[in-house]
């Protein structure tokens, strides 16, 4: 098994790097702290951390929808290690 390329970068985690390289949202957060809580309900609260945040996440979501499914299917499994490894 290779070894997996990620970085945990407070609210995210980015996975690979270079034109391979996807951020996704660390899901053990507070709900009511994170930039995408803050976009629906409190959109006046936004930081440009938070925007570039969602933007990554915007990003990293993309993967999943132009991505052939083999590449999802992986990187899916690659956030599940991360995540299991980090608890």
């Amino acid at each position: 098994m290779k070894a997996l390329d990620y970085k945990i970068d407070d609210r995210h985690v980015r996975l690979r790097s270079g034109a391979d390289g996807t951020t996704w949202p660390w899901p053990f957060g507070s709900e009511h702290q994170d930039a995408a809580w803050k976009a629906r309900y409190a959109p006046q609260t936004l930081t440009p951390r938070d925007a570039m945040e969602l933007a990554g996440i915007a990003d990293a979501y993309s993967t999943l929808i132009t991505h052939p499914v083999r590449g999802v299917a992986e990187t899916i499994f690659d956030l599940r290690r991360v995540w299991k490894e980090q608890r």
